[in-house]
């Protein structure tokens, strides 16, 4: 690792200014993880989904082949194994390359990042982009804090809760291309909550 890269990540909240640029374009954002920790854990998938105007424009994902063991507590989560890591896993370094190309300007602060809970998933992301050499600002929304401001008397503010609340079908829950649309989706549905407000 070289210690002169670093990626900043900073969470930003959502103001007028703001408002306008999401609706005109902003990525979510999401991974699978070995575990919590992002000091001694990694991502084993990432996903990412384009959304322009309201609509979504592209996508990338890939499943991430670190030569890692993924614990059966993590595959009882995400259903993602070893064998499928060995069998369609991307090199990591290959893998990163793709999302750092895909997220574009997000990589400067240019584009708005969005993800649930998302320090969680920034945490792990800043980690394995200095790992392989990026530098970097990425601003980011949080669906979860975000929805805590907007919508009240929810059980709680998991995805899927939201994900129902606003009747958002995810077919693949805990996928994380499939997670990040879904987040996408409901980022759009607080935005106009908001406007209502």
């Amino acid at each position: 690792m070289n210690n002169n890269h670093c990626v900043n990540t900073a969470k930003r909240s959502i103001t007028n200014d703001m408002h306008e640029r999401i609706c005109k374009e902003f990525i979510a954002f999401d991974t699978e993880t070995t575990g919590l920790n992002p000091n001694k854990d990694h991502i084993i998938e990432v996903g990412a989904v384009r959304f322009v105007n309201g609509q979504i424009a592209d996508r990338y994902g890939a499943l991430i082949d670190a030569g890692i063991e993924v614990p059966y507590r993590a595959y009882l989560v995400n259903g993602i194994s070893t064998q499928m890591l060995q069998e369609e896993g991307e090199d990591p370094e290959n893998a990163y390359a793709n999302l750092v190309e895909f997220f574009g300007d997000a990589m400067k602060c240019g584009i708005l990042v969005c993800g649930h809970n998302a320090s969680f998933d920034m945490g792990f992301l800043k980690k394995a982009l200095e790992h392989y050499g990026y530098t970097g600002e990425i601003h980011y929304i949080d669906t979860l804090c975000f929805s805590k401001q907007v919508i009240r008397g929810l059980p709680n503010y998991k995805q899927e809760t939201l994900a129902k609340y606003f009747n958002v079908v995810n077919k693949h829950a805990h996928r994380a291309v499939e997670d990040a649309e879904t987040c996408g989706k409901i980022l759009l549905e607080l935005l106009r909550v908001k406007q209502e407000m």
